[in-house]
């Protein structure tokens, strides 16, 4: 575990809630009919807290260069 060995590990996670390639073909090929791409996903800050290690959520595009620099310079 990262956090029993206290390892300097940085993990990002990209989630945008949708089943990413399913909802790219229904876009090119069935004219946005839409089915089955919408999915929910744990909150992964609680769950990285859970474990002993800080978790970041971050919101949108304005704040993700200061939370990125603020990720990486942290031990």
């Amino acid at each position: 575990m990262i956090a029993g060995y206290d390892l300097n590990v940085k993990n990002f996670i990209v989630n945008n809630n949708y089943l990413g390639m399913v909802r790219q073909w229904q876009e090119l090929f069935y004219e946005d009919n839409y089915s089955q791409v919408l999915i929910s996903s744990p909150d992964y800050q609680k769950l990285s807290e859970s474990y002993g290690i800080d978790g970041y959520t971050i919101g949108g595009k304005e704040e993700l260069d200061a939370q990125i620099e603020d990720f990486i310079t942290k031990p």
